[in-house]
């Protein structure tokens, strides 16, 4: 979830695109879901992909082993644009091991919420 605090935050501040996107390796947009790692990002040229000119803000690393992101839609990233609205509607439903699941919801809107109603305990 900090993550996309992080880049709605970082949109607006800015007044230009950031977006986070999927990373198995920290360095690019790899689309291997969001359990895999994730980067946080000035997206500076093409939506959604770490190219030059971008500066990266933020990396994740993967979750544990057994951990699971999910997310029904398939998207593989969101951007927020200058004024803090997401480029998608997106939940993302995340399962850790021993504790019970929530939900990050990313609203059109660019709000983000999320949902700790114990989906996977």
């Amino acid at each position: 979830m900090l993550d996309f605090v992080l880049a709605r935050g970082e949109a607006i501040s800015r007044s230009t695109r950031v977006s986070v996107c999927q990373s198995s390796d920290g360095a690019t947009c790899t689309a291997d879901g969001w359990a895999s790692g994730r980067i946080v990002f000035v997206d500076a040229t093409t939506a959604g992909s770490v190219e030059a000119g971008d500066v990266i803000l933020r990396v994740s690393s993967a979750t544990a082993s057994g951990d699971l992101m999910t997310t029904p839609n398939g998207a593989s990233f969101v951007s927020y644009n200058s004024a803090g609205v997401s480029n998608t509607n997106l939940t993302i439903t995340t399962c850790k091991t021993g504790y019970s699941g929530a939900k990050v919801i990313i609203y059109p809107t660019g709000r983000i919420r999320k949902d700790s109603s114990g989906l996977c305990a």
